[in-house]
């Protein structure tokens, strides 16, 4: 996995990042200095001769190049996620922390350097200040839908460096119970390597893995997943199950459990809940008692599962008289948590999660 740097110019993504990249032994790449090197010309030059919809076409090109790169740290352009194409190939590869900074810092930062009207031509205008906080709030938007930022206004450069890679490292928990333990793993964009971090837990790659989930969640998701899985040499199995409350009842189980006859699934197998919380319960519970227990993962896909159904081996379904009454407890050999998933949330489903 890469780190990816946004913000705004003057936040430090560059300097910070080849301080990052030089303390992990990583590569360093600046989006602008690719652009410059691909159209042999300064970014001034691009935008006076060919304007900026050409430079942001230069920029996108690089963007997805520079994707499928591995251990290397991305300085972005302050407006390279103005197109949200980007922001995606960038995040399918890497973590993107955002960079904030005050206006009278940044314009402090940007004027040290004499040459800075000629090395920014966004900037090329009487008042940069104000210059500066329109521009702030134009990108306010894209800059908030970043959900890792460090302010550097008041850091130094070690410590914003030493703040990334914190960020880049706290992506590990382990669960203990009476039985043994297991871990959740927590990355941005983790759904694309899914598949790696099965072989990661030893899941051999002759075993079937059986993908339980809704087709709510298959229309965002569910191809990025299956196309990690298959890809680390893996059979995959989707089943699907019914998007609502109401039907996390026995009718459920019992579909689950004729797919899986139909199948010839056998007890290698290894069924993975793709879902919230009730996909995690359904799941789970199969997972349990079908041919008296499988292996079982979980990838949850709300804040709420993320922070409860999906930990502590909870599952089991609604009887008529009351809810959850049949069950058993079930602990996953791992959880894989990607927060890029809930971008597709309703702000309700987050608000319900924190709560």
């Amino acid at each position: 996995m890469n780190i990816v740097l946004t913000g705004f110019m003057g936040t430090g993504k560059s300097v910070i990042g080849k301080n990052v990249a030089n303390i992990l032994g990583w590569k360093f790449i600046d989006i602008d200095t690719e652009i410059e090197k691909e159209a042999k010309k300064t970014i001034r030059e691009i935008f006076n001769d060919d304007g900026e919809p050409f430079f942001r076409q230069l920029e996108k090109r690089v963007c997805h190049r520079i994707s499928k790169y591995n251990k290397t740290v991305i300085a972005t352009g302050g407006g390279t996620f103005i197109d949200i194409e980007n922001k995606n190939s960038l995040s399918k590869n890497g973590i993107i922390i955002c960079l904030k900074c005050k206006p009278e810092i940044i314009l402090k930062r940007l004027t040290s350097d004499k040459n800075y009207i000629i090395s920014r031509p966004l900037l090329a205008k009487p008042d940069p200040k104000a210059n500066i906080e329109n521009l702030l709030h134009e990108r306010k938007n894209i800059y908030e839908t970043i959900q890792l930022s460090i302010d550097t206004s008041n850091l130094s450069i070690n410590e914003t460096s030493r703040r990334i890679i914190d960020l880049y490292n706290q992506s590990k928990l382990n669960v203990n119970y009476p039985g043994g333990s297991y871990d959740v793993l927590i990355k941005h964009g983790l759904i694309h390597h899914i598949g790696e971090q099965l072989k990661n837990i030893n899941v051999a790659s002759h075993r079937k893995i059986i993908i339980v989930t809704n087709k709510t969640i298959a229309k965002y998701h569910l191809s990025d997943l299956s196309h990690s899985i298959t890809n680390a040499g893996y059979e995959v199995i989707e089943c699907f199950i019914p998007d609502g409350e109401q039907y996390k009842n026995i009718n459920t189980v019992n579909k689950l459990y004729d797919d899986l006859i139909k199948e010839k699934v056998d007890r290698n197998a290894l069924i993975l809940a793709f879902g919230g919380g009730i996909v995690g319960d359904i799941a789970g519970y199969v997972a349990a008692t079908y041919m008296r227990g499988v292996d079982f993962v979980n990838v949850p896909t709300s804040l709420l599962a993320m922070v409860d159904a999906s930990i502590g081996g909870k599952t089991g379904y609604d009887h008529k008289e009351g809810k959850n009454l049949i069950g058993a407890f079930k602990q996953p050999v791992s959880v894989f948590i990607d927060p890029n998933l809930l971008r597709t949330l309703e702000n309700s489903e987050i608000l319900s999660g924190f709560s």
